[in-house]
């Protein structure tokens, strides 16, 4: 694999010279009360050398796993790597998460609760007020920054989703990415979710496709990189130790994997999610993961008893989890990977490991029937089950992006209620951890049940390299840690909790935990269904009770036995909420999906290409009339290529040229793909494209009329019976003169660039959910 310091300054030598230069100016530049110039002398008194003997850490997460889905866990899918950590480390079985993607991260990486360092959510729906705008503070420093301030070389592998999604794009700024938040070197993506076969991929912040190989997978590549980073740190004679935070985006949708890895599991889940949250409990009892006497939770509602599905639907649904399982598996051989080249390096015994199964509880997200196009249930699009049948082998493969029936998300959380999302429910935020120093803790393959939390690891990651949370970090007083060293339970099984207190929020999900006992909000949405989503006041919430040291699974709501109690719980709540910036609350999926852009049209004009501008900062096309003009040059009498593009497979849309005719795509996901091409080809010369999409206007997802235009003249019009009514993929960028990640329609290959000049192109927004008829209509009656 190519060095990744040879990537950045060609060469190896001169490369590491250049890497601590590099280094320094950005430690002296930002170093308090340091006035020198930049040399190697002064770097060195501003980074405090790590002590003596300080352990390499390494920190995994996965993604949307469920307690109950790893076999280390009583899970039904086999983890062998994990598996291997416990048994030279211990099991955390009363861990937690955030209940969803982005604040777990930012929670995890800041040692704060996900509010207080304004991570709410996820960066994707970012809101007004304080501890909802998704702005990490820099009062909050990293572990990556206090690492590295102390000694460590520090690299991030995988996904982030920490980044403002505003600052995700080409100019930046980039003092929240990855680079700016204490990593030295990243590689992996920015968004929530990708597409494990063409994932939209940054080194450092640089954005890079991926390589061109036949049998490419992304979990593969971030192994490769891993490895390379961790040999170029052991082979250049580094004194250093080194932080790796390897974080997959394994099992997040689209649920994807190599072939003969889902092949492995034919025939496992025919018994169904009732008969496997059985098994599961029986195996988390034997092993001592649960305690004797742990009852399953109720399904939560909606969710099907196997045995009332129809048979041809249940071969369906089996091969769902099939997929689930493979991807799961898959991830887990290419971790053990990463971990045998530490192994290889003679620093397994020195090397402090923390892997969090999961940065929340499976995922429901799917529909209650599975779906092959994720994105299909976000933009309320119904898919055809006879066709879902028909492709079943397909699905996990690379023209499918599917997700599971949100039956086994309750299965892969047995044995707790609920789901992603459900902050409120265990479902959402209980997590296996398994934690590993062979050269500090003694115990052998023992379970811990401290009550314990994500925001836990940075102080005990300090607490190991013996550092000190510091009052400032580059001139920014530093807000107080929330979390607290879990270190006193390595060496005492029965030490009692030192977590007492912990609030949980996500969306109109709370809850509140206090010594046992756990208040929680009855949910009032299912996850499937985000054209639903609505917000209750707090003061209408429905509450449960759970006296959690009796009732591990919390199954039995002790609301009315107990009333005094659960009222105490809500006040506390109120306390912790108001503490956490959390007050007074806020659901951002009820404003920033659906009211995005609304109100005024505007106008941009690009001067020439451009590549990959993430969804957030593309030209919002939804819901609305748009027009593209595009000035081009072509000298070949048949130029082909893309001029704008944004989406991909799943649902985008693209004005190019093929065959030296002008087309317009629009692929409306599972409603339709729909074709307006010119019939008069572009001759040599210089050239003005006009697309125009008069929107029919009445509500979301409407369709309208594409007119095409060259110089002028009608080459073209036709219908679009069906458009996308939230949102495009995440993973899928807004392109100019070529296209990434998927094509909007089969027929031509990536990078698909323009066979000639691209002057500029002007991208003119209409009102949201307004045609042009309507609005010139308005205009002319005066209103």
């Amino acid at each position: 694999m190519t060095s990744c310091i040879g990537k950045l300054f060609h060469g190896t030598a001169l490369g590491l010279a250049l890497s601590i230069t590099a280094q320094g100016v950005a430690q002296v530049r930002t170093a308090p009360a340091v006035s020198q110039p930049a040399t190697l002398e002064n770097w060195a008194r501003t980074v405090r050398p790590a002590e003596r003997g300080a352990p390499n850490v390494i920190v995994i997460l996965t993604d949307d796993v469920g307690f109950g889905a790893a076999s280390t866990f009583g899970g039904p899918v086999p983890t062998p790597t994990l598996q291997a950590l416990a048994n030279r480390g211990l099991r955390y079985n009363r861990f937690h998460v955030t209940a969803v993607c982005g604040a777990t991260r930012a929670a995890l990486l800041t040692g704060r609760n996900q509010n207080n360092v304004n991570m709410a959510v996820v960066p994707e729906l970012p809101a007004a007020p304080d501890g909802y705008n998704t702005i990490i503070p820099k009062s909050a420093g990293t572990i990556a920054q206090l690492l590295r301030h102390n000694g460590y070389s520090t690299a991030l592998i995988g996904k982030a989703n920490v980044t403002p999604m505003w600052e995700t794009g080409p100019a930046g700024p980039f003092d929240r990415w990855p680079t700016g938040l204490g990593f030295d070197y990243y590689y992996g993506f920015m968004t929530a979710e990708t597409d494990e076969y063409s994932p939209p991929l940054y080194e450092n912040t640089r954005p890079v496709d991926p390589p061109a190989q036949p049998d490419y997978i992304l979990d593969r590549d971030l192994a490769d990189h891993a490895i390379g980073w961790l040999r170029e740190q052991h082979e250049l004679g580094s004194q250093r130790p080194f932080f790796l935070y390897y974080a997959t985006g394994s099992t997040h949708a689209p649920l994807q994997a190599p072939a003969d890895w889902i092949a492995k599991f034919r025939g496992q889940f025919d018994q169904g999610w009732d008969k496997l949250r059985e098994e599961t409990l029986r195996r988390q009892i034997a092993t001592g993961i649960v305690p004797r006497g742990t009852r399953l939770a109720p399904r939560a509602p909606g969710i099907p008893a196997w045995d009332s599905i129809a048979p041809e639907d249940r071969k369906l649904y089996a091969r769902q989890m099939e997929v689930y399982a493979g991807m799961l598996a898959f991830s887990d051989h290419q971790i053990g990977r990463v971990l045998d080249a530490v192994r290889a390096m003679g620093q397994e015994d020195n090397t402090l490991v923390v892997f969090i199964e999961g940065d929340n509880g499976a995922s429901g997200e799917g529909s209650l029937t599975g779906v092959i196009n994720a994105w299909n249930p976000v933009n309320g699009i119904a898919e055809d089950a006879a066709e879902n049948r028909r492709r079943i082998d397909e699905w996990g493969g690379p023209d499918t992006q599917p997700h599971y029936a949100a039956g086994w998300a309750v299965a892969m959380n047995t044995p707790f209620p609920w789901m992603k999302q459900y902050a409120s429910h265990l479902g959402a935020t209980r997590a296996g951890m398994v934690l590993s120093w062979p050269k500090r803790i003694a115990a052998k393959g023992e379970i811990r049940t401290q009550y314990t939390h994500v925001i836990d690891v940075l102080p005990t990651i300090l607490a190991a390299a013996n550092i000190q949370p510091p009052e400032s970090l580059d001139g920014e007083r530093q807000q107080k840690l929330d979390g607290l060293d879990m270190s006193y339970s390595f060496d005492a099984p029965k030490a009692p909790s030192e977590r007492r207190v912990q609030y949980y929020n996500l969306l109109d999900n709370a809850g509140i935990y206090k010594d046992g006992w756990l208040a929680s909000t009855t949910p009032n949405s299912v996850p499937w269904n985000f054209m639903m989503q609505k917000s209750v006041p707090f003061a209408s919430r429905n509450w449960e009770l759970y006296d959690l040291d009796r009732d591990f699974s919390q199954s039995t709501d002790l609301a009315r036995r107990y009333p005094a109690k659960l009222e105490e719980m809500k006040a506390l709540y109120r306390e912790e909420a108001a503490r956490n910036h959390v007050l007074p609350g806020f659901n951002p999926t009820t404003t920033f999906l659906w009211e995005k852009n609304h109100a005024a049209p505007s106008s941009t004009t690009f001067g020439g290409p451009v590549s990959r501008l993430p969804w957030g900062m593309a030209p919002d096309v939804l819901n609305r009339s748009f027009t593209i003009q595009a000035h081009v040059s072509v000298s070949a009498p048949e130029p082909d290529g893309a001029l704008v593009t944004q989406g991909g497979r799943f649902g985008g849309y693209c004005l190019c040229v093929e065959r030296g005719l002008p087309t317009f795509v629009y692929n409306a996901g599972g409603a339709g793909l729909y074709q307006i091409s010119s019939t008069a080809p572009l001759s040599p010369g210089a050239h003005q494209i006009d697309a125009a999409f008069d929107y029919d206007g009445g509500g979301r997802g409407k369709g309208g009329t594409v007119t095409l235009e060259i110089d002028g003249r009608i080459v073209a019009t036709g219908r679009v019976e069906h458009t996308i009514p939230i949102m495009f993929a995440l993973d899928e960028d807004f392109n100019i003169g070529r296209d990434s990640g998927t094509t909007v329609k089969a027929g031509y290959a990536l990078p698909f660039t323009f066979k000639g000049d691209i002057a500029s192109v002007t991208i003119q927004l209409g009102q949201q959910f307004e045609s042009e008829r309507t609005k010139a209509e308005r205009a002319m009656s005066g209103d």
